[in-house]
């Protein structure tokens, strides 16, 4: 998910909806089967858990109905028996893999934001939608290559827009936008086309998904400042805003969402002016440790993912 790396399979996903291979569909396949909405039982150890809430899981007694759809945080999780989360900490605590999270003496010290440490009971959480995107897109992807394509899936079209629109809607009405939520849109799209074509599983899905997104637009049309995110210091909710309300028609508060953007990202087609955009907490994201780390100074990172989406 977005808390687990989800950016690798984000990435291949996109790629296999506009050109797929052979091979790099097999790859998105392999992620769907056995970790997005799978397990490895020849090489995992118990607690099998996809990343994925499956219905099979609600079936079997192992998770509540209310869960279902849910993605999971991460699949790695360490647990340490000190107090507040402080070492000694287990090596192989995930359950799944003997891995040692050499890092996890830090994970207890404060430095002024998120480390992203997962306990087991953070990594089971399923309540941030900003993971969502990541992984509709995957199934998103897969029902492009099984419907109009004729390279080999593991599954039909079917049941990748199916899992597409099962997940979609565990956005729910959601007063904030997502990034990557674009992939919302378009599988909308898809639902209601296959709908029409008589899939009266799918059309009933799409109704549904296109109710709760048009609650989300109306509630950002009459708000005044309608391009919030998930953190005050984010600005990767915007996308979302713009996209629902040019689907349903409200040009203007998309214009108004846009025209803040614009506030402060520099128009000049520059790298340093506007290949960045200044964040806070994220630099683990980017692959860099924490460089002030325990010195009292707070981590920013310029070059951010989210500069793209501005």
């Amino acid at each position: 998910s977005g808390d687990a790396g989800g950016g690798n399979p984000l990435c291949l996903a996109a790629k296999v909806r506009a050109a797929p291979t052979a091979h790099e569909a097999s790859r998105v396949d392999e992620y769907i089967r056995w970790t997005l909405y799978g397990v490895k039982p020849d090489t995992a150890s118990p607690p099998l858990k996809s990343l994925q809430i499956r219905e099979e899981e609600v079936a079997a007694g192992e998770a509540d109905a209310e869960s279902v759809d849910g993605v999971r945080m991460t699949m790695f999780y360490y647990n340490c028996s000190g107090p507040k989360g402080a070492p000694p900490c287990s090596d192989a605590s995930s359950g799944h893999f003997a891995w040692r999270y050499s890092e996890a003496d830090k994970c207890h010290k404060p430095f002024g934001g998120p480390t992203w440490c997962m306990t087991e009971t953070m990594a089971n959480a399923t309540y941030r939608g900003f993971n969502y995107p990541h992984q509709i897109s995957s199934y998103w992807a897969m029902y492009h290559v099984a419907r109009h394509t004729t390279l080999p899936t593991v599954r039909d079209w079917h049941w990748y827009l199916y899992r597409a629109g099962k997940t979609a809607l565990k956005l729910g009405t959601s007063n904030v936008g997502f990034m990557d939520g674009t992939v919302a849109r378009e599988v909308l799209a898809a639902l209601l086309l296959e709908g029409e074509a008589g899939n009266t599983t799918l059309a009933a899905i799409g109704a549904q998904l296109r109710g709760q997104m048009q609650r989300r637009q109306q509630r950002w049309a009459v708000t005044p400042h309608p391009y919030g995110s998930e953190f005050g210091f984010d600005t990767t909710g915007q996308e979302e805003v713009v996209v629902w309300n040019l689907y349903f028609g409200n040009e203007t508060a998309a214009k108004l969402t846009v025209d803040h953007v614009l506030s402060y990202m520099r128009s000049s087609p520059t790298w340093p002016y506007h290949g960045g955009a200044r964040s806070w907490g994220d630099v683990g994201n980017n692959g860099k440790y924490l460089a002030t780390f325990g010195t009292g100074v707070q981590d920013r990172g310029q070059m951010h993912y989210r500069a793209g989406l501005n």
